[in-house]
């Protein structure tokens, strides 16, 4: 069965009317009547003042995460005034450049003891293995991430 464009034209013509009439048909919500407006006061609240010493002192009381070293008390591991300035091979012998503040630097193989006595007991590529205190300790001669810095 074929529609012609005239059955088209008056079905949507009754469909719009039909349309139309059911809109008509249903009303509007009312309009909702508020309060009036009126001239209150207002302020900007006042925001609470910040005490950073007594929530530090609280933190402190608390004790969240043990009790921390004393670091004033402690004397360090190496004596200041040196640092690592490199290191080298020659042959299967790694050495490490010292360079204590106002010297020269110097370079010590496995075995030889650092300044404050500490001794060499391995050199690697980047980092040195010392006895220290009765420990080893290995330290980092490259920094890797900012930890080492």
């Amino acid at each position: 069965m074929m529609v012609g464009v005239k059955q088209w034209i008056l079905l949507l013509t009754a469909l719009g009317v039909g349309a139309y009439a059911e809109w008509q048909h249903i009303s509007l919500p009312p309009v909702p009547h508020g309060r009036p407006a009126t001239r209150e006061g207002w302020e900007v609240p006042k925001l609470p003042v910040s005490q950073p010493q007594q929530a530090m002192d609280i933190l402190t009381k608390a004790n969240l995460w043990g009790k921390l070293p004393e670091l004033a008390n402690e004397t360090p591991l190496t004596p200041p005034g040196w640092h690592f300035f490199g290191s080298y091979t020659v042959g299967a012998e790694r050495y490490v450049l010292i360079k204590p503040d106002n010297q020269p630097e110097y370079a010590l193989k496995v075995g030889d003891r650092l300044p404050g006595g500490s001794k060499i007991l391995r050199i690697e590529k980047d980092a040195i293995c010392i006895l220290i205190h009765g420990k080893q300790r290995k330290l980092n001669t490259i920094a890797r991430g900012p930890e080492d810095l």
